[in-house]
């Protein structure tokens, strides 16, 4: 739930107009980012994939509801975002 909140703080903070207030914030988030959250879901994502087929079901298993939504939520992020015209 953290990292819905901290989503939900970069986009209110980045809806702002105030360069010089934003730029910390965000700073601090990309770095969060960058040096928490990506190496984490690096182990996290292949370690879920390789306990999904070591337990000996089939591939259909990746059509699993909370498979289908742990794999969304792992590509999710990496869809461009909306940028602000200027």
């Amino acid at each position: 739930m953290d990292i819905l909140a901290v989503n939900v703080l970069q986009v209110r903070i980045g809806a702002g107009n105030d360069g010089a207030v934003q730029a910390p914030p965000l700073r601090q988030s990309d770095l969060d980012g960058r040096a928490v959250m990506t190496p984490a879901g690096a182990v996290v994502l292949p370690s879920g994939v390789v306990l999904v087929l070591q337990d000996d079901i089939s591939l259909g298993a990746f059509g699993e509801f909370w498979i289908g939504w742990a794999l969304t939520a792992a590509v999710g992020p990496l869809v461009p975002g909306r940028r602000g015209s200027g």
